[in-house]
């Protein structure tokens, strides 16, 4: 496992602590999604496990490298919900702690659990885990992955040290990105996922980025066409599996801060004309009172409700802006 180029110093002082045998045994590492924080995690533990390890990181061929390259690495424990949205349940948590009374594999004598995103663990299953981060066992360090370390226990939080991962910055995610990918899409993507790089490369990979341009070209045709909300509505839900109301959130925000800024000079990846000529007809009042509407649907949106219902009534008054 190799850090992403914007995450090199953090894991060079954490190496560094690592190799002096310094490192406190439980971590709670905080950074944004889709910047690399369990490529991050997987990497240092690599560099912890290593028998040899080098001062660039792990040495790649001792048995302990061996294991992990494979994805055996039987002192590597990995927690993490059984599918995407669930929690992490008690059970998993006790599982660990079984699997932790017992003598670890490796020549080293010590074991990395990672658990992501911490912010899933139910109540049980923190209170559970608790009694490993008072009383650890020997050599065991514990990597607790989140972007919402509020929505952690302040118990939890009070027993980790707090490592905040970077984001890239913007040139780094676009130098990386564009390593396996060129073209206007590698910008496009960036803007939809905030320049968070693997996000942005998720994006490309599901050529999800096709499907956004398509939507929100159906959502500003509607300005001026005769497209019925349901006709909107139906297209949209057809990619309800890219949560494309969070794309509605994220443009609107984008028009937000253009209406505010008054950047009529700046340049967009995508629709820039179109998006400008927008603006003209649109007050900042609007806009935010729009935006409230969508962020309120997004709320309600795992709520058992009709969301074609929703997304019509949405697209109703988002056309109603343009009288």
């Amino acid at each position: 496992m190799r850090y992403f180029p914007w995450q090199q110093p953090v894991a060079d002082t954490m190496q560094a602590v690592a190799r002096q045998d310094q490192l406190t045994h439980a971590w709670l590492m905080h950074g944004s999604r889709g910047t690399g924080r369990f490529q991050f995690a997987l990497a240092l533990t690599q560099f912890i496990l290593c028998e040899t390890p080098a001062v660039s990181g792990a040495c790649g061929g001792c048995q302990s490298c061996q294991w992990f390259a494979a994805g055996t690495h039987p002192d590597s424990l990995v927690v993490c919900p059984e599918s995407a949205g669930k929690a992490i349940r008690v059970d998993q948590i006790r599982a660990l702690t079984e699997t932790l009374s017992l003598t670890p594999h490796g020549r080293r004598g010590r074991r990395v659990v990672i658990i992501s995103p911490a912010e899933a663990l139910n109540r049980q299953a923190a209170n559970s885990l608790l009694k490993s981060l008072e009383e650890p066992p020997a050599q065991t360090y514990f990597f607790l992955i989140t972007a919402q370390r509020s929505a952690l226990p302040a118990t939890i939080r009070s027993r980790c040290q707090l490592l905040k991962l970077p984001a890239a910055s913007a040139g780094q995610a676009r130098a990386w990105l564009e390593q396996g990918n060129s073209g206007t899409d590698v910008s496009l993507a960036l803007e939809i996922a905030d320049f968070a790089p693997l996000a942005a490369a998720q994006l490309l990979d599901d050529n999800a980025v096709v499907i956004y341009q398509q939507l929100l070209k159906d959502l500003v045709a509607a300005v001026s066409q005769p497209v019925s909300p349901h006709h909107i509505a139906e297209q949209w839900l057809k990619h309800e599996a890219y949560m494309p109301i969070n794309w509605l959130l994220r443009w609107l925000s984008v028009l937000i801060k253009l209406k505010q800024a008054d950047r009529g000079s700046e340049s967009l990846a995508f629709m820039d004309k179109e998006i400008k000529a927008l603006l003209q007809r649109l007050t900042l009042e609007k806009l935010f009172h729009f935006y409230d509407e969508v962020l309120e649907a997004n709320r309600l949106w795992s709520a058992p409700l009709n969301r074609r219902l929703q997304l019509e009534s949405l697209f109703s008054k988002w056309q109603a802006l343009f009288p």
